[in-house]
């Protein structure tokens, strides 16, 4: 605890022999309790073992705290990400009063849903059709009045709506980023792999994302890459699937082979 401060004043607190976490990367949290709420932000950035600065200032308002002597502003959006842990697929995401401005697909599981934020505010619901059926779910636990944390977290599970800290266990996809660096189309580029569920082609930067059945890539690892005629081997046995932290790997596709970023 640093200490207690009325509306006005100004506190400041140095501290002597911080401690850097394990990683020697990351931040540290702080959290202000005001008029009954808690706002979370970050502070003391470091990497390599060094901190970024030295000294940090931080302005607490109404709706949460900034970094400037300015007034906060409020949101324009609001964003959900949505995992879906069912084996039936997602059909479409809706909204009442056409608050919905974006939704974009990273894996056939997972969403980020972007919302006007007046509006979500106003109408707090989060609707969704899975497998044929319309599900809901409120979001009033969600301070809006907070504009720290303009997002929610959200994933579905047996017949569940739930905003709870997602299960630690075996993931169901994999993904690889493969950055292709040979001038063909992504449009020419095939992967075979009984594992592969979907492929997404990005542009800018040219890369494609591979997405495989976690299960069926550990137990065939093997994948290959075809353009126009040649074959590429991505071999994707070295990797710990033991680890379930780790789902998500890169890759650069060159005119000599596929590499790693640890490659030489």
């Amino acid at each position: 605890m640093l200490g207690q401060i009325k509306a006005g004043e100004k506190y400041s607190c140095k501290l002597v022999n911080v401690e850097i976490n394990r990683n020697n990367e990351g931040q540290f949290s702080l959290q202000v309790y005001t008029q009954g709420k808690v706002f979370l932000r970050s502070w003391g950035f470091h990497d390599y073992g060094q901190l970024a600065l030295n000294q940090e200032e931080f302005f607490i308002y109404n709706n949460g705290f900034g970094y400037k002597d300015k007034a906060l502003q409020k949101p324009n959006e609001f964003k959900v990400y949505f995992t879906n842990l069912s084996d039936n697929g997602v059909d479409s995401f809706y909204s009442d009063n056409s608050s919905i401005i974006q939704i974009y697909e990273s894996t056939p599981r997972n969403f980020h849903i972007t919302y006007d934020y007046e509006k979500i505010e106003q109408k707090p619901v989060f609707n969704v059709r899975i497998g044929g059926k319309t599900l809901s779910k409120s979001l009033t636990f969600h301070d809006f009045q907070n504009w720290n944390d303009p997002q929610a977290i959200l994933h579905f599970e047996r017949d569940t709506l739930s905003n709870a800290a997602l299960p630690w266990r075996e993931p169901l996809e994999f993904i690889v980023d493969l950055d292709v660096k040979i001038p063909d189309s992504l449009s020419s580029i095939t992967i075979e792999s009984p594992g592969l569920i979907k492929v997404y082609d990005y542009y800018k930067p040219k890369y494609k994302r591979i997405v495989f059945d976690f299960k069926k890539l550990k137990g065939a690892p093997i994948v290959f890459v075809n353009v126009q005629g040649k074959q590429y081997l991505l071999d994707l046995s070295k990797h710990d699937f033991s680890n379930i932290y780790l789902s998500q790997d890169f890759y650069f596709l060159e005119p000599n082979g596929i590499r790693s970023l640890t490659d030489d």
